[in-house]
């Protein structure tokens, strides 16, 4: 999924944005996204022109498309299910799961 990132950057040179975790008593109490915005600092002041980030559900989607992240690329966990099909039920069941709690996951960039 992430592979297209440096053609549609047109750069190699970009700071991949790893993970945001926070307690989960804590989560929605804007720690994760001060976090993020260390982190576009950090970008910034490393003189990166450009973030990416894998949202792999929807808690992580909101928090990046709130400081600026947009979607260009999206697969959809049903499909990426079939694809692994010859791998057997136990390879595909998680997919299918999160198929139905958060349908895709998305890659994510941002300009710094």
């Amino acid at each position: 999924m992430e592979q297209d990132v440096p053609k549609i950057l047109g750069t190699d040179l970009y700071m991949r944005h790893v993970a945001i975790c926070v307690e989960p008593g804590v989560a929605q109490c804007g720690i994760a996204t001060e976090l993020m915005k260390a982190s576009v600092r950090f970008a910034m002041t490393n003189g990166l022109k450009n973030m990416a980030a894998m949202c792999s559900w929807r808690l992580p989607y909101s928090l990046a498309k709130k400081v600026g992240f947009r979607c260009i690329n999206k697969v959809s966990y049903a499909d990426y299910a079939q694809l692994i099909k010859s791998e057997g039920p136990k390879a595909m069941k998680p997919f299918l799961k999160l198929a139905e709690s958060e349908g895709a996951a998305h890659v994510m960039v941002r300009d710094v």
